[in-house]
This record gives structure tokens, C-alpha cells and sequence, in this order.
């Protein structure tokens, strides 16, 4: 294991990301964005993307869609210490894109499982069967790759190892300081993950619960089936440090495997990647035998782990992936999410621009917000084991598994896309209380009697709103609110808004 630890911490990332972590968690920043009231002079471009990552995947929409954008990153944009998986339904939304799918999916799964290991009792785990669900896993550098030569044939401007310092914002555009220079342009996308300074400022607890995970792509575990994702499996109860450790494993092409180990953890109580990586070595060889596992590339990071019902926004200022937040603990990250929502966000920032509609009002619309997972952030509370119970979360969680599938397989897939309604939530809660009578009794003990009854109230107003935030097309409620403004005369702007086509080019 110590030869493994020393691979793992071989150049200093991981211990370099915790650093980072602990001081903008603990140390909210002060001086990362401002508004001010109006911000003069030209534009560099129409829009500027802070971050490399996936904020490579939206630029790349942008750019072909005739927007001006410039991609601002600390290190090499379309880098990533991450593995993706997905369901080829999903992806279909980057195909509609344009982008090459076949090239980014190597292989694709017969099905996939989740299953936690309670045996109380005599019980057995339930295992739960999810075919068609995270069914494809996609391959980060070949999407990102993909991203960047499309991005920069359609004429983006890629600026690297300029680290990110402010953001000053105004409802006239946003300019960008970083370590290279300044950026002036017409709308800014914050695309810096979970360490975002700026979200971190914005909401000094940007999210209450968090995922530290980390992992490997590694060849030569015994037991993988290539055909088979293992979405969300336990191996055994809590540990003695009080939590409860979670895999997950899918099969990649060459033999390899994406192997992670992660856990729920509310802020302060999250300790570090490095002891995660000690946890991660010390137990893979009970999940999967490792005597022949070559480890090739450290998959790492701290992953938001409770949906946000509220977010302050600002003009000019829109927050994509991990920096917004947006995604269901249940799906352990925020990349199915962005997918999903990809085509919606990039065609609504096009309009609001073509309409010139960036101020806070407007840029609040323009997000994965779904009302559907109002209530979810209560999953990430239930995958902390109770005090003195150290069986307790996967007890709940097999009730959870043994509800969706007395579902029905749709229902349980529901729930892994966040598609499922609040029909499907209020159904799953009664067949829950029916196969496991103290699951209000542990709700209460998990949630406290104030978040308890913040629960049930989100519950409510998911059903309420329906499956989607906002109710209406978010296209519509721009226009809507246009509608209401516009002269006759500006009836023909009003057309070019409500019309799914892309905006004309903008180019500074």
C-alpha cells in the first residue's frame, strides 16, 4: 500500500487540492467578485469562461453558435483528474451538438447496479438492476480534446496558466483580472468548480454537504465484468471513523476500469484526500482483488453533494457544473447534469444576450435548476451513518433500492436521471414506510425536527412546480418578460428572441 499511497501523491496535486479546499471552505473569500455600477469601454468578446473544464465543453457550443468567447484557465484548459460516466440516451444531447460520440464511448454496458451491503438480520441487499442507466462511460481527455479543437476552429481564444484573481460585474458586462491581464466582455460563465472562488463568496456555504472522492483508472482487478457498471455499492457497514464508504466502478476500454471511493461528509468534517487515498488502498482489495491492479491515471476531487433550492445571482455572471452546484447527490456528480441542460443553457445564453437581457433578473434563468430535485439534498444526509449505528445507511438505503424496484425498473432509472417527479417521491416514501416502519423515526433522527419539516415542505412545493425549474420554458419567460417591456416597434427583436434559432454573431 505504501508503494500506492507514493504513486498517488507522487507530484503533489492531491495534497495541493486539499490545501486549496481547506482554505477557501474555512476562509470564504472577500474581494473574488464585486458589482459595480457600470463597466465602460469595449469588449474583448461576447463572453468570457472561467475554467477549462467542462466550461471547455459549453465555450465550444458558444463559439459555433457565433458568439466571440475567451477561455480563461490556471493550467491547461481541458484538463481534468476525473473520469465520466454517462447513458448514450444522455449523450444524445452533445450529438445534437455536433460533437462525435462514437469517439468519446469506447464501449458501452449491458446494465448496471447498485447495491449496499445490509445484512442484518438475516436481510439480504437488495440489488438493484438499472439498465440503460449510466451505461457508457466517456473518456475526459477524448471529450475535452474534442472540445478544444472545435472550440479553436470556430475561432475561441484559449489563454493559459492565467490564474483567476476578481471578477467586477455590472449589468453593462463583466471584466475578468487574472495573473495574465484583464478580460472585458458582455457576459462571464463560472466554470471553476467546487472550488470557485466566486460561488464560495457568494454563498459563504455554497453547499452543506460535500463528496470527497478519490480513485484510479487501473487495469488488472479481479472480478470486473467489462459489460456491467457498478453505479453505487457498500462492502460492508461504517467504519469505525464514522463513516460510511461508498464505490463505485465502470468498465473502460483497454481493459481498464474507473474505480472510485468516496463518502458524505458535512463541511468540516470532510478530513482530507490524501487519508481518503490511505482508506481507498487499505479497502480495494476486499472490493475487488487488486494483486495484479496497475494504477495509470489518480482520479480525485471534492464533488458538491446537496442540491441548492436558493443561489444569489448577479448580471452579467452565470455559474455552469460544479460551481453552480445544481446536481442530485443521488448521482455523485454534476457531469450527467451539465450534459442534460447543455443545449437549454447554451441556446439561453445566445438569447439573452441577443435580447441584451443580462441582469441578474435574466442570468437567473439561465441554469440546470430542476425543481424535481428540490428535495434531494436530503439523500446526501442519509448516506451519514447515525451515531452508534454504523448499519444505519445501509439499512436506509436498501429500503430505498427494495421501494424503486417494487417500482418498477423506470421508476428506479427516474431516480438515477434525475427525472423522477414528485409523484415518484411521495410513492417511494409510502412503500418505504411500508418495507421499513422507522424510516420517519430515522428521518427525524437524521434530519432534526427543522430540516425535517424543510423536507417535507420541499417535497410539497417539487409537486407544485412540476418536474422542471421554472415551470414554463425558460425561453418564454424571457420572452415573456420582453413581451411586457417591448414597444410595437421592438415587436420584430421580440420574434428573434422567442425563435430557437442561434443569435447572429456578436463579435467584438
Amino acid at each position: 500500500m505504501d508503494a500506492q499511497l507514493s504513486w498517488a501523491l507522487a507530484d503533489g496535486a492531491v495534497e495541493a487540492l486539499d490545501a486549496r479546499w481547506q482554505a477557501l471552505s474555512r476562509n470564504p473569500p472577500t474581494k473574488a467578485v464585486r458589482v459595480s455600477a457600470t463597466t465602460t469601454g469595449g469588449v474583448d468578446a461576447d463572453v468570457v469562461v472561467l475554467g477549462g473544464g467542462l466550461g471547455l465543453i459549453l465555450a465550444a457550443v458558444l463559439q459555433a453558435s457565433g458568439l466571440q468567447v475567451i477561455v480563461l484557465d490556471r493550467d491547461r484548459p481541458g484538463r481534468t483528474h476525473r473520469e465520466w460516466n454517462s447513458s448514450l440516451s444522455e449523450l444524445s444531447s452533445l450529438a445534437s451538438l455536433g460533437f462525435d460520440v462514437a469517439d468519446i464511448t469506447a464501449r458501452t454496458y449491458r446494465t448496471g447496479f447498485v447495491e449496499f451491503a445490509y445484512r442484518e438480520h438475516g436481510h439480504t441487499p437488495a440489488r438493484v438492476w438499472l439498465p440503460g442507466v449510466l451505461d457508457a462511460p466517456v473518456s475526459s481527455d477524448r471529450l475535452l480534446d474534442q472540445a478544444r479543437t472545435r472550440f479553436l476552429a470556430a475561432g475561441g481564444v484559449l489563454r493559459a496558466g492565467e490564474s483567476f484573481e476578481s471578477l467586477e460585474v455590472s449589468e453593462h458586462g463583466a471584466l475578468a483580472f487574472t495573473s495574465g491581464g484583464a478580460v472585458r466582455a458582455r457576459l462571464a460563465v463560472d466554470a471553476l468548480g467546487v472550488l470557485s472562488p466566486i460561488a464560495h463568496q457568494l454563498n459563504p456555504r455554497p453547499f452543506d454537504w460535500v463528496c470527497p472522492t478519490v480513485g484510479s483508472s487501473v487495469s488488472g482487478l479481479a472480478g470486473v465484468d467489462p459489460e456491467v457498471g457498478e453505479i453505487l455499492v457498500t462492502t460492508g457497514p461504517a467504519e469505525a471513523d464514522g463513516r460510511q464508504y461508498i464505490w463505485e466502478l465502470f468498465p473502460q476500454d483497454e481493459g481498464r476500469a474507473a474505480a472510485y471511493l468516496f463518502h458524505y461528509a458535512p463541511l468540516s468534517q470532510e478530513g482530507t484526500l490524501v487519508d481518503l487515498y490511505r482508506q481507498y488502498f487499505r479497502l480495494l482489495p476486499a472490493y475487488h482483488n487488486d494483486v495484479d491492479a496497475i494504477h495509470h491515471k489518480r482520479l480525485f476531487g471534492f464533488i458538491p453533494s446537496r442540491h441548492r433550492a436558493h443561489a444569489r445571482s448577479l448580471p452579467s455572471l452565470v455559474a455552469v457544473g460544479d460551481a453552480a452546484g445544481w446536481n442530485n447527490p443521488l448521482t455523485f456528480t454534476g457531469f450527467g447534469s451539465f450534459i442534460r441542460n447543455l443545449p437549454r443553457v447554451s441556446q439561453l445564453i445566445g438569447e439573452a444576450l441577443a435580447a441584451n437581457r443580462i441582469s441578474a433578473h435574466d442570468t437567473a434563468l439561465i441554469s440546470a435548476r430542476q425543481s424535481n430535485l428540490r428535495a434531494m439534498w436530503a439523500m446526501a444526509r442519509f448516506m451519514r451513518p447515525l451515531p452508534g449505528d454504523p448499519d444505519s445507511v445501509n439499512r436506509i438505503v436498501n429500503a430505498f433500492n427494495a421501494a424503486t424496484v417494487a417500482g418498477g425498473n423506470a421508476t428506479a432509472a427516474r431516480f438515477y436521471q434525475d427525472r423522477a417527479s414528485a409523484g415518484d417521491l411521495i410513492l417511494l416514501l409510502a412503500r418505504m414506510s411500508r418495507l421499513y416502519p422507522r424510516i420517519w423515526l430515522h428521518a427525524m433522527r437524521q434530519l432534526g425536527a427543522q430540516d425535517m419539516a424543510r423536507f417535507l415542505g420541499d417535497v410539497a412545493l417539487s409537486g407544485l412546480r412540476g418536474a422542471t425549474w421554472p415551470t414554463r420554458d425558460p425561453l418564454r419567460v424571457l420572452a415573456a418578460r420582453l413581451e411586457r417591456e417591448a414597444s410595437g416597434s421592438n415587436r420584430a427583436g421580440l420574434d428573434n428572441v422567442v425563435n430557437a434559432n442561434p443569435p447572429a454573431s456578436r463579435r467584438a
